[in-house]
């Protein structure tokens, strides 16, 4: 299996779990322990389609810990997902005012990302086998990267590091500029981009993963229609937001505005608040013009009606 050739400077070179609880500034034992029962520290929570593993507290303090002293690379430009200051936005802002963009993932990635590839990347960053089996029990589940724990974003941007590398390398030759939302890839130029795109497949294929087919998830993009690249529009030198994606939200607030979403249609009111609020910030972030209009919806809502309020 070919090495993932990661910078020199990202080495660990932790040999032993003494040396590993001082840098975690957690006891050895309770490290061992801990990895020992990891497997039931974790509970399932369905979200949109897909199944969160959640650590309990415990487990999550110790994995933003590692995350924090431990996993804190700097990776390349190309990749926005689970590092600070890049978002959707950055990633979107790469492709903007291109002839081509075509958006594509990879199929199931947090579940095909195996203990072997974490083991395999901390061999590389130089750990030795006691700390590789402490830290890969630590932060997988069910012998998987799970979605919902703290690490999983560093760990995914971890195992691919060279697959990023072959792509944004290919991408270069060919004019193109490349960039990774977690399993969300994107590449754009101003050439037809079907022969670079099946160059890439091979990589993908090559690198142990399996591309998207759903027509949904590979899209190739003209710039004679909209070009969405994580959920924003890229076609012109400002980014916008998607018609449907805007009406969406303003029904939505009408409705609760207006009484029309019964009581016992809203499962979690506190949950509904905080997600309509994110949706909101996320938009105005993009772009600024429809934060007051939103939020006049928003305080138009009476959301003491139902059992809870954000304000």
């Amino acid at each position: 299996m070919n090495n993932y050739n990661f910078p020199k400077s990202w080495h660990l070179s932790v040999q032993t779990i003494q040396e590993l609880g001082i840098l975690l500034k957690t006891d050895p034992n309770t490290l061992k322990s801990t990895a020992k029962s990891s497997g039931k520290r974790y509970r399932q929570i369905p979200i949109k389609g897909r199944i969160l593993s959640v650590p309990n507290n415990s487990l999550k303090i110790i994995q933003s810990t590692i995350l924090k002293e431990l996993l804190d690379f700097e990776f390349p430009p190309y990749v926005h997902g689970g590092i600070k200051r890049r978002s959707i936005i950055t990633n979107a802002t790469s492709h903007q005012c291109k002839e081509w963009v075509v958006c594509f993932d990879i199929r199931k990635f947090f579940p095909s990302v195996h203990l072997s590839k974490i083991k395999r990347a901390l061999l590389e960053l130089k750990c030795s086998e006691e700390v590789i089996r402490t830290l890969s029990h630590l932060t997988t589940y069910n012998f998987q990267l799970p979605q919902g724990a703290p690490t999983s974003p560093a760990l995914a941007n971890l195992v691919l590091f060279r697959l990023d590398s072959r792509i944004s390398k290919l991408c270069k030759i060919h004019k193109y500029s490349y960039s990774r939302f977690f399993d969300d890839l994107t590449i754009s130029g101003n050439k037809d981009p079907k022969v670079l795109l099946r160059k890439i497949k091979d990589i993908i294929k090559q690198e142990g993963y399996l591309l998207n087919k759903n027509p949904k998830k590979l899209r190739i993009q003209n710039s004679s229609a909209e070009q969405v690249v994580t959920g924003i529009i890229v076609n012109e030198k400002t980014l916008r937001i998607p018609k449907a994606t805007l009406n969406q939200i303003k029904v939505l607030l009408t409705k609760l505005a207006q009484g029309l979403l019964p009581i016992e249609g809203v499962e979690n009111p506190l949950k509904l608040q905080e997600s309509i609020k994110g949706k909101i910030d996320f938009l105005s972030m993009v772009d600024p013009a429809l934060k007051k209009p939103l939020l006049t919806l928003w305080n138009g809502v009476d959301w003491g009606l139902y059992g809870s309020s954000l304000n």
